[in-house]
């Protein structure tokens, strides 16, 4: 079973960045640019159930709220995807978590 990690950070430029990420065998290099395309199914995701859309979906939200979503993986090594929001004016203090009113 791979370990999951969650973190929501604010980066240096100000935006807030979500990272997830595991400790599993990572994603071929070949792959990697493919797998936020819909409906692709890896080599080694093919003989687990799905339909390939999980990633493509997380883009597509992510973009219409102006975000862009990026992956770190080594094969071995486990793999990191990253979700970077832009931040309002507001938020862009030193603190990590906007605190609501």
């Amino acid at each position: 079973m791979a370990l999951v990690r969650v973190a929501l950070v604010r980066a240096e430029d100000g935006t807030a960045v979500l990272s997830v990420a595991d400790d599993g065998p990572g994603i071929p290099l070949e792959e990697q640019e493919k797998i936020f395309d819909r409906f692709y199914r890896g080599d080694a995701a093919r003989t687990v159930p799905g339909t390939g859309l999980g990633l493509s979906t997380v883009r597509q939200i992510a973009e219409l709220h102006g975000a862009a979503v990026s992956l770190e993986s080594r094969p071995g090594a486990g793999s990191v995807f990253s979700v970077r929001f832009p931040t309002p004016a507001a938020f862009s203090s030193s603190s990590n978590v906007p605190m609501l009113k």
